[in-house]
């Protein structure tokens, strides 16, 4: 055993690195920990939104980023959450945008952010978007009904309704809405 009367600065040096460890190790735990309290705070969002209390929702997500603001799931059900109970376009845009450079947008993201941008004005944004989605996947029903709304918004209504018949005859059971 080691005696700290005889080597005070080993025994120093020992119990610097252990406490230097243990606290290394915390930090990861910790974050850990608030990833998987801030998802189930999503869940419990959920449940908040099934049960039609969609402010209970918002505030639950609210506190889910709160904890994890850079948990992709936490981000994309705020987005969700802020379209639905009117907080604004502007929110959940700049939401959907952190998704895109955090490179971890889904098909739907990107759809809901050209949405989005439609909404607010930004045609060309939008019908970038839709080019993209469309080029990796020219079959999508959803996204070509995104399409078809977007040239529709722009005028061109006899193409937007020809995209429309074309989603509906891909995916019969679709309303053409996202």
């Amino acid at each position: 055993m080691l005696d700290p009367r005889k080597h005070p600065i080993l025994c120093l040096t020992l119990l610097l690195v252990v406490a230097t460890v243990m606290v290394w190790q915390a930090k990861p735990l910790y974050n850990w920990y608030q990833s998987k309290h801030a998802l189930y705070l999503v869940g419990k969002s959920q449940s908040r939104l099934d049960e039609k209390d969609i402010q209970g929702a918002i505030n639950a997500a609210n506190q889910a980023y709160r904890l994890s603001p850079e948990e992709p799931e936490v981000i994309r059900s705020l987005a969700k959450l802020y379209r639905m109970g009117g907080r604004g376009a502007k929110d959940a845009l700049f939401l959907l945008n952190k998704l895109v450079g955090m490179n971890v947008a889904t098909t739907e993201d990107r759809r809901d952010l050209a949405q989005i941008l439609a909404h607010l004005g930004e045609l060309p944004k939008a019908q970038a978007i839709a080019r993209e989605l469309s080029n990796e996947n020219p079959n999508d029903p959803e996204t070509i009904a995104l399409q078809a709304r977007l040239l529709i918004a722009e005028g061109d209504i006899a193409e937007g309704l020809n995209l429309l018949r074309r989603a509906q005859q891909i995916n019969p059971t679709s309303d053409g809405d996202h």
